[in-house]
């Protein structure tokens, strides 16, 4: 008896977890991995632009922040 009342406790706190994940994905998961990606491709923009020499030193930068960032997601 106690382990059937366990067992649909569980059964209840994953449902509403997956439902909740669900939700966030659709509201803001796409968003955020499709930004990054939209930084990638200005990051490309901007280096082959003739006007910004400077930005060199920028975008090196920027790959090294983007990778971090690549590499705390794949940790979690």
């Amino acid at each position: 008896m106690l382990l059937s009342v366990l067992l649909i406790i569980f059964i209840v706190l994953i449902s509403v977890i997956s439902i909740g994940i669900f939700f966030w994905w659709r509201k803001f998961g796409k968003q955020f991995f499709e930004m990054s990606k939209n930084l990638s491709k200005m990051n490309g923009m901007m280096l082959k632009n003739p006007k910004n020499k400077d930005f060199g030193n920028f975008s090196k930068d920027f790959d090294q922040q983007m990778k971090m960032i690549q590499e705390f997601f794949k940790k979690r």
